[in-house]
């Protein structure tokens, strides 16, 4: 991660700043998930997940501003070219910041940065001859790349759409703080 803030880039590091933000993303995710699936619910646990996702979606944010080779694919692939990199990097800052914050928008953020890894996997990850021929980046790791932004997007999918599944079974706080379950029959 410490390549990411460095004066210059080379092939090496931008790579390894793609694998970087693809991991802590799946960290996120997971997080998430294992705090959703878990019987005893622990707002830390989210809390860090959260914030995990939103580490994610910055990082991403520099990726996508930073190395020309991710910016350049977007860029000749949308429609209004830099206003919409820009319009991008701006819901993914409000995105960011949401998840850093928590509470009552974080599923609207997670729909909109699931929307948003598709399309960047769409314009960006999936063409495997540019990356693979033209950029010498192993197979093997591109395709890790597409894997991971894939399940990314299913966790972000979790989150964002079953959140009716989640509402009953997630625990409510008394007046002191402390979490409890309630008992829901349909």
């Amino acid at each position: 991660m410490f390549v990411m803030f460095g004066l210059h880039h080379t092939r090496s590091s931008l790579l390894q700043n793609r694998l970087i933000c693809r991991a802590i993303g799946l960290m996120g995710v997971y997080t998430i998930y294992a705090f959703l699936t878990s019987r005893e619910k622990n707002r830390t646990v989210q809390k860090i997940g959260e914030g995990l996702l939103a580490v994610y979606t910055m990082t991403y944010m520099y990726i996508l501003v930073n190395s020309p080779e991710d910016r350049g694919l977007f860029v000749d692939r949308i429609v209004f070219k830099e206003y919409s990199l820009f319009f991008l990097v701006t819901v993914m800052g409000a995105c960011a910041m949401i998840y850093v914050q928590g509470g009552l928008f974080v599923t609207d953020a997670s729909q909109a940065i699931m929307c948003i890894n598709l399309a960047l996997f769409v314009c960006i990850d999936v063409d495997l001859e540019f990356w693979t021929r033209k950029r010498g980046v192993p197979y093997w790791v591109q395709i890790k790349i597409l894997s991971d932004d894939l399940n990314i997007s299913v966790g972000l999918f979790v989150m964002a759409f079953a959140n009716w599944y989640w509402k009953t079974r997630l625990p409510k706080e008394d007046k002191d703080g402390r979490l409890y379950h309630h008992d829901h029959t349909d």
